[in-house]
């Protein structure tokens, strides 16, 4: 009888251990899989690296001194700069490819939108907005060849 009783409990502890072991098992299944990074994250990374290493970009490294330009504020609501878009992907602060791309638009439409107001020096204007554009138009180029090739999904308005 007490043979009984001992192997009885001897396999509710082995089916008690069992169910431990696995429930320790999917935590920590769950643990990897929500410190993995997702996926168009590298994508973002990718074009974020490919924006930065073109030399057009020195412009937008950084954010504007606004102890330099004054009113860049004034105009400017939402300052973007490929330093803040780095440290948002660090951060991992954005949920989708389309937050990503909303701030690089938002980088090259400030500097179109600020200098078109007619707040800087024409000749910078020149060169800013070109820069400006020629990086659009890459951002553009590099996100549809990223579209056909199926490696990232929009939300269309």
């Amino acid at each position: 009888n007490s043979n009984s009783n001992s192997n009885s409990n001897n396999e509710h502890l082995a089916e008690f251990l069992g169910l431990r072991k696995r429930q320790a098992k999917q935590k920590a299944d769950q643990t990897i899989s929500s410190t993995q990074i997702p996926e168009f994250y590298k994508t973002c990374r990718q074009l974020a690296k490919m924006i930065r290493d073109k030399k057009e970009s020195v412009y937008f490294h950084e954010a504007v001194d606004v102890n330099i330009v004054t009113d860049y504020l004034e105009v400017i609501q939402n300052p973007m700069d490929m330093l803040i878009i780095h440290k948002k992907l660090s951060n991992r602060q954005y949920n989708s490819y389309d937050e990503f791309s909303s701030d690089m638009r938002l980088m090259f439409s400030n500097c179109e939108k600020y200098y078109q107001e007619g707040k800087f020096f024409k000749s910078d204007y020149k060169e800013l907005s070109a820069c400006a554009e020629f990086l659009r138009d890459f951002f553009d180029c590099e996100e549809t060849k990223l579209l056909v090739r199926g490696k990232i999904k929009k939300e269309f308005d």
